[in-house]
C-alpha cells in the first residue's frame, strides 16, 4: 500500500468514525428530546434522514476502502461521497432541534411539583410542631421550677417548730389519755 492509498483510508475511516458520532448523537437527540419536548413529523423526518446519511457515509466508505485495496485509485469517488453524506447527516441532525416544540410537562415534572407542595406543607406543619415544642418545653421548665419550689417549701415546713402543730398533737394525744 502507498503512502497516498494509507492516507486516503485514514482519512476515511476517520470519517466513518464521526459518522457513527452523529448516529449516536442522534439516538441520544432522541432519547432525550421525545419525552421532554413536542416532536412533529419533520423532528422525525430529519433525524432519519441524518441516520440514514450517516449508514450511507459508512456504506461508501466500505466501498472506497475495498476499491483502494484492489489497486484501483483512479478516480474513486466514494470517499468524497462518504464525507458529503457525513457532513449532511450532521447538518440534518442540528437542524431536527430547531424544529422541536415546546416543552413537555412530562410525569417527572408533574412528581416534582407535587413533591414540593408537599415538602411546603410539611415545613408548615414542622413549624408548628416546633412552636408547640417551645411551648411544652417553657411548661416543663415551669413545672420542674414549681416541683423544686414545692420541694423547698415542704422542707421548710417540715424542719421549722411550729407551736400551732405541737399543741394540736398533744390535744389529741391528751384526749386520747383521758379516754383510757
Amino acid at each position: 500500500m502507498s503512502d497516498t492509498t494509507s492516507y486516503k483510508q485514514t482519512i476515511s475511516l476517520m470519517i466513518t468514525t464521526a459518522a457513527f458520532s452523529v448516529l449516536a448523537l442522534a439516538g441520544a437527540s432522541v432519547a432525550v428530546v421525545v419525552p421532554n419536548f413536542k416532536v412533529g413529523l419533520t423532528y422525525w423526518t430529519l433525524v432519519g434522514l441524518s441516520a440514514v446519511c450517516c449508514v450511507t457515509s459508512c456504506v461508501l466508505a466500505g466501498r472506497g476502502i475495498a476499491r483502494l485495496r484492489r489497486g484501483n485509485d483512479n478516480g474513486n469517488p466514494y470517499f468524497n461521497a462518504q464525507a458529503i453524506a457525513a457532513i449532511v447527516a450532521f447538518l440534518f441532525l442540528l437542524s431536527s432541534f430547531s424544529v422541536t416544540g415546546d416543552e413537555k410537562e412530562g410525569e417527572s415534572l408533574k412528581s416534582i411539583a407535587q413533591v414540593n407542595r408537599e415538602l411546603g406543607v410539611l415545613t408548615a406543619r414542622l413549624d408548628q410542631l416546633d412552636r408547640v415544642g417551645t411551648k411544652v418545653d417553657e411548661a416543663t421548665l415551669t413545672l420542674a421550677r414549681l416541683d423544686h419550689e414545692v420541694s423547698r417549701l415542704t422542707e421548710r415546713i417540715d424542719t421549722s417548730p411550729r407551736p400551732d402543730r405541737d399543741r394540736a398533737t398533744e390535744a389529741v394525744n391528751g384526749s386520747r389519755d383521758r379516754a383510757d
